[in-house]
């Protein structure tokens, strides 16, 4: 991984500590992935933590928007934000689960379903385009302050 933006990072334990000084730092895959994917990191925060894909997000204990999960589309400029169903436990280690499928979007988070639409302009793509396709890199961030301790990152091409 390599770092994206300002970031000051500590290794701790075998785990990657990362502290964002800036509004959205992170760090980002050196291998690109394609669609249809599934994104699964454990991690623990002390504040908000976004997973990115491609120019999309998904964002949980949003500090603008506490206890949303906020969505950003991966291929337009649609945000969603989804009140309580984004809070997540501070301090603890916790599972995201991010499917970026050809049908349908999903976050999931500690095994709890928090979003399924399948109301997405990439959907919308593959369903005009079977052959569209989209390569990209994953991010793992910070937010405003906050610090993310990632436990591990697995990238699955569907």
């Amino acid at each position: 991984m390599v770092k994206h933006g300002e970031l000051e990072l500590a290794y701790e334990n075998g785990l990657m500590l990362m502290k964002a000084e800036g509004y959205s730092n992170g760090m980002r895959t050196t291998q690109q992935f394609k669609l249809p994917l599934k994104i699964e990191v454990r991690a623990k925060t002390d504040g908000e933590i976004h997973v990115k894909y491609e120019n999309g997000f998904i964002s949980l204990n949003s500090i603008h928007f506490r206890n949303a999960l906020a969505i950003q589309g991966i291929a337009e400029d649609e945000f969603k934000l989804y009140k309580k169903r984004g809070e997540i436990p501070m301090d603890e280690f916790f599972d995201i689960e991010w499917i970026l499928g050809k049908n349908v979007m999903a976050v999931k988070a500690n095994g709890e379903v928090r979003h399924v639409n399948d109301n997405y302009g990439y959907i919308k793509t593959y369903a005009n385009n079977p052959d569209f396709n989209l390569s990209s890199g994953v991010i793992i961030a910070a937010q405003c302050g906050s610090t993310v301790t990632v436990e591990s990152l697995r990238v699955t091409e569907l």
